[in-house]
């Protein structure tokens, strides 16, 4: 029988050894990591049962990284253990304060500190048995409620007190989760289980920092990042045809032309007025194009740029009546002969491993049920070209050469365990198994950028899916792809 999984952050290799030797005997699963990207891409891949934390990392404050883990609702109640150099009482009582559940200085004793691991996996394994209990105690107290009643879907409501802005009242009603809006991640929890069926409701974004939705955006200065900001006007006078900047007509309290000296009375009369390109700063006077936009978070004030907003969706909950009958969307076939670039026979001498549409939806099937029992992540591309790219009848040399520029760089970027297909002629769909999003997203600016690169102009709009986040089966995620929901 498989061991708990702990993972041991340490910044000195010497120390990640140690623990090794110590908990490698015992039969744990162990994921190791030397900084906090590596913690972060270790959470995501393998949820802990708990972890041991140094304090000191290269690129990220211990404490920093903590309040991240606790503050994320995934990984919030992983026990954490402090093993630090730092022994003072104020290390000691903030580590304690953030919800650590032991603290030991270096050097530690062996014996001590696997009693210690030991006992917390125990006593948290018999308390998520006890809430595994009641959580399926409130599924089907819940699913026996909307059958009762006749509701066919949790549709969410607006509530600003709710930390992502909505509630679900009659899953709240049922499940009365501790927070305010709380609900959403049991729902998520019970459509991961095949409980509930989600369809897409809403996009809506959230503060890197804590989590909360109530974000005020704004445009600020580039120079000086201050807020108020003005868009300088365009007057052009009807009469002599004189356009300028505002401020050359403005002449005391009136408008008078700076051309013909004529005096203006009246907007849309004898002269228009029109928005400028250019924006100025009231505060550094400084004049600039494009305005910087940046977000204050109203719960915790965290400033950041609005491209560091996390991106969540929210969707409504309906009962799965029965997921075995789902159907396949049906391959799509649309190629014009002597009209369109003989497509497949440029991907068969490609080295890319690809199938054909209704062979890539079955593996898409499989990999999704392969993922759902070892929580693993995929995620999708599709790649929707303009149809003028590949449809040059008298140009047949050019179009092909442009398919064999794409399949070039195609091949520069993906692994040997990603598959591609044709949805149609114009749209080309990547299936990335084992792939989370923030992965999937690297790869897919990648793939933009080295298709801007090419000499012959080609337009392409490329759009993602991720499993679990858009969808929990193959028809789903194709569909979040096909609607153009999560665009690079």
């Amino acid at each position: 029988m498989a061991k708990e999984r702990l993972l041991l952050i340490d910044d000195d290799i010497y120390h990640l050894q140690l623990l090794q030797q110590v908990f490698g005997p015992e039969g744990y699963n162990l994921d190791l990591a030397r900084n906090a990207v590596e913690a972060i891409a270790a959470l995501e891949r393998h949820v802990p049962d708990l972890i041991l934390l140094d304090l000191i990392l290269p690129d990220m404050d211990g404490y920093a990284l903590l309040e991240m883990i606790k503050s994320n609702p995934q990984w919030r109640f992983i026990p954490v253990i402090i093993i630090s150099s730092k022994d003072g009482i104020e290390d000691k009582l903030r580590g304690l304060r953030l919800g650590v559940m032991d603290y030991l200085t270096k050097p530690f004793e062996r014996e001590e500190l696997k009693a210690k691991v030991r006992n917390l996996l125990d006593f948290f394994k018999l308390k998520i048995h006890k809430s595994e209990a009641e959580k399926k105690t409130g599924h089907q107290r819940l699913i026996d409620h909307m059958k009762k009643h006749g509701i066919r879907a949790l549709v969410p409501k607006v509530c600003r007190d709710a930390k992502l802005g909505y509630v679900y009242p009659e899953a709240a009603q049922i499940l009365q989760p501790e927070e305010v809006g709380g609900e959403i991640f049991i729902l998520e929890s019970m459509a991961r289980s095949q409980f509930l069926e989600r369809v897409f409701y809403d996009t809506i974004h959230i503060c890197p920092k804590c989590g909360h939705h109530d974000l005020n955006f704004r445009e600020v200065c580039p120079n000086c990042e201050y807020g108020d900001i003005v868009q300088k006007k365009i007057i052009t006078h009807l009469g002599c045809g004189y356009r300028g900047p505002g401020e050359e007509f403005r002449q005391g309290n009136e408008y008078r032309c700076p051309n013909c000296e004529d005096a203006l009375h009246k907007a849309g009369e004898d002269f228009e007025v029109t928005p400028s390109a250019t924006h100025v700063c009231k505060g550094c006077r400084e004049e600039f194009t494009d305005p910087l936009v940046n977000c204050r978070c109203m719960n915790c004030d965290h400033q950041f740029d609005v491209v560091s907003a996390l991106v969540r969706k929210i969707y409504s909950y309906k009962l799965i009546s029965n997921p075995q009958d789902e159907d396949l969307p049906d391959p799509v076939d649309d190629f014009t002969p002597g009209n369109i670039v003989e497509l497949p026979a440029a991907f068969a001498n490609s080295p890319l491993n690809s199938v054909e549409f209704d062979a890539f939806c079955h593996r898409l099937d499989d990999e999704i049920r392969r993922n759902s029992h070892a929580h693993l992540p995929l995620s999708l591309l599709s790649l929707k070209f303009d149809r003028n790219v590949f449809v040059h009848p008298e140009d047949a040399l050019d179009a092909g050469l442009q398919v064999r520029l794409i399949l070039t760089q195609l091949e520069r970027i993906l692994r040997s365990t990603d598959l591609l297909t044709l949805r149609e002629p114009t749209e080309w769909l990547i299936l990335l198994p084992d792939t989370p999003y923030r992965i999937a997203k690297i790869l897919a600016e990648k793939i933009n950028e080295a298709i801007k690169k090419i000499a012959l102009e080609v337009s392409c709009d490329l759009t993602m899916a991720s499993y679990p986040e858009d969808g929990n089966n193959a028809s789903e995620l194709l569909e979040i792809l096909r609607l153009g929901l999560v665009k690079i």
